[in-house]
């Protein structure tokens, strides 16, 4: 009775979801438990910004060269955020780069929208028109890899996010005693889910 008031008071007080918390997040793994998690973050960004580099190379000569141009800079400025974020563990920074991945998506689909659009008007104009296919291919021969790849590093993201707040909640210097009391208890839960899952392990 006693472990599940101090259960309900520590979920209360705490800022973190303790049923999220996993031991691959708190031993910094992802992929399995084989990657550091702050690493694969950081190889995701370089991928996604090769991408970006390989796809403004495919697309010279076509009008969405400049897309690839303008998304390539900013997933330059996302992957020198992450390094930065990484290293002094800045929330606030990751949550930066997650925005910049849901933005890239919609710059995509937009500049693919008004290629088809200007398509359509030039048709309707003088009747000549060039298949969309001739100007989007590079987009679409790249699509399924910045889906996975723009996908990938969004939920890296957010759990190196979840991570850096579960730092502030156990390691941060404690300013009162309750916070030593918080960060003790916060321990004690951890253990305690780590014991048990442990155990029905060994009895499996």
């Amino acid at each position: 009775m006693a472990s599940d008031s101090s259960r309900k008071s520590l979920q209360s007080t705490c800022s973190i979801d303790i049923d999220e918390i996993d031991e691959d997040l708190l031993n910094e793994k992802c992929c399995f438990g084989y990657m550091n998690l702050f690493t694969c973050l950081a190889m995701l960004a370089v991928v996604n910004l090769v991408v970006d580099i390989v796809g403004a190379i495919l697309a010279m000569g076509t009008d969405i060269m400049f897309l690839f141009v303008v998304i390539a800079i900013g997933s330059m400025l996302c992957l020198a955020a992450i390094i930065t974020s990484i290293r002094e563990e800045k929330k606030r920074m990751v949550n930066l780069t997650k925005v910049w991945v849901v933005f890239k998506f919609l710059i995509m689909g937009l500049s693919a929208l008004i290629l088809i659009l200007e398509n359509s008007m030039e048709l309707e104009l003088t009747g000549i028109t060039m298949s969309p296919i001739n100007e989007l291919w590079p987009l679409i021969l790249l699509l399924p890899l910045f889906v996975l790849f723009l996908g990938a590093q969004y939920y890296i993201s957010s759990r190196v996010v979840k991570l850096i707040a579960i730092r502030d909640e156990i390691y941060i210097i404690p300013s009162s005693p309750g916070s030593v009391r918080l960060r003790e208890s916060l321990r004690v839960e951890l253990e305690r889910r780590k014991s048990k899952v442990s155990d029905g392990v060994a009895k499996f």
